[in-house]
Formats: C-alpha cells, structure tokens, sequence
C-alpha cells in the first residue's frame, strides 16, 4: 500500500457548454467496480433525456481498475479523455461521469477531447479531495475527570496527532495523516466540524 494518496472525500458536479452542447460532469467516490457501476447508472436514471453518458473511473490504492466508456461518441474522444484527467489529478477510488446534452453542432475529435477534458476538470473542481494515510483507530475509555490527564500522556507519547471527540468512548484519533489532514484537504468537509463544536 502507498504510504498516502489522495481520494474523493464528496463528489461534485461541474458543468461547461461548448457550441450549445452542454456537458454535466459528476463525481463519486467508488472504491469497487460495483459502486462505480451503480452511480452511472443513477445518472443514467437522473439525465435520461440526455444522448451521452460518457465515463471513466479508477479503484485501488494503486488505480489497478482502470475503466472508460465512450458511449456512442467516436473512439477515444471522451472516455480515455476522461480517464486522463482522473489520473493526471492523482485521486483514487472515484468515478467520473460525463452527460452531454448535444446542441446541434458537431465538434470534431479534438472539440470533443477539450470538452470532454474540460467537464471533467470543472467536476473535480467542484469535488472535495483529502489525502489518505495510514492510521492508527484507537479508543480510551475514561471517566470525565479523568480523561484529561489520559489524553496528555498520549499525547506525549504519540506525538500532534488530530484528535476528534466521541461521547461514547471519550476521544479517539482520526484516521488520517497525524497533524496533516487539515492542511492537505482542498476544502473542509461538511462531515467535519468546526472548531470547537463536537
């Protein structure tokens, strides 16, 4: 396993319109081909009007699933374009998908690549990306008065690691990169909270 790499925390859509063809992106997380496979299809199912559901997704630590689809468009302009930006960004386990509405002007193989490309990127844009490490889960159990103390000594002992509040088991370590997480994230997530709210 890499020792970090980063992923879709929240998919997103992203959106351009290229000779009155529009072309939607969306993205989320797919850590299997299955769940891959289930969001095209729920896009599919949301823009079923449209002529082209174009996609590409990658699954694994090291991107060992790589797939795309040009869906009725010519080949490689819009799938292989697709997967070339998700691999060219870095992010794992995500599947992207492209919907175009056609507006009546053909654009050509190159047209279609930068369109395509395009979407592609306005959907990452729109997506919230974390780096993932390797972690440590633990869990203290403590009285309330207690918990403090226990807290310092862990912290002495494991360093500034970025710790998150559980009212059931008093506090545990979050998943992620020790000290790191806040400031490799693109944006906060709204999964997280504030600072000083639990």
């Amino acid at each position: 396993m890499l020792e970090s790499y980063k992923i879709l925390w929240q998919g997103g859509t992203g959106e351009l319109t290229e000779k009155k063809s529009r072309f939607i992106a969306r993205t989320s997380p797919a850590e299997s081909e299955e769940e891959a496979a289930a969001f095209i299809e729920s896009v599919r199912r949301q823009y079923w009007d449209a002529r082209h559901h174009c996609f590409a997704y990658v699954c694994g630590d090291r991107n060992q699933i790589q797939r795309y689809s040009d869906d009725g468009e010519p080949g490689q302009t819009a799938g292989r374009p697709i997967l070339d930006v998700i691999l060219g960004s870095g992010v794992h386990n995500i599947c992207v998908v492209v919907t175009r509405y056609f507006g009546g002007t053909l654009l050509g193989t190159g047209g279609l690549v930068r369109a395509y490309s395009g979407a592609a990127k306005e959907g990452l844009k729109g997506s919230v990306i974390v780096e993932k490490c390797p972690g440590r889960l633990m869990k203290i159990a403590a009285d309330y008065t207690d918990i403090g103390k226990k807290f310092s000594i862990f912290w002495e002992k494991i360093g500034s690691l970025y710790w998150i509040p559980s009212i059931r088991t008093g506090w545990k370590s979050a998943p992620w990169c020790p000290g790191t997480w806040r400031s490799r994230r693109r944006r906060r997530s709204p999964r997280e909270p504030e600072d000083g709210q639990s």
